[in-house]
């Protein structure tokens, strides 16, 4: 039997990688000789900048922009380039 597991977060209490653990530890047991892959989801929402830098090593960039009010606040980007 092969199942994969792609949770998002459990906001304010498990990461997906953690939620990845626990699930496959719980499945193992009943099922010892299942396959199992797993692979950490987000929704656009908070944290999704956290997994795409964790599954994919990206440089911070963090630059000076204004909020609704033009009040300057400091806001940061990731990408795959280290200019």
């Amino acid at each position: 039997m092969k199942i994969l597991i792609a949770p998002d977060k459990f906001k304010a209490s498990l990461t997906a990688t953690q939620v990845i653990a626990a699930l496959s530890q719980g499945i193992q047991k009943k099922y010892p000789n299942a396959i199992l892959t797993g692979q950490a989801m987000a929704d656009g929402g908070d944290g999704s900048l956290d997994l795409l830098h964790e599954l994919e090593p990206l440089t911070e960039h963090q630059v000076e922009v204004h909020d609704p009010l033009f009040r300057k606040i400091k806001a940061s980007y990731f990408s795959n380039q280290t200019d």
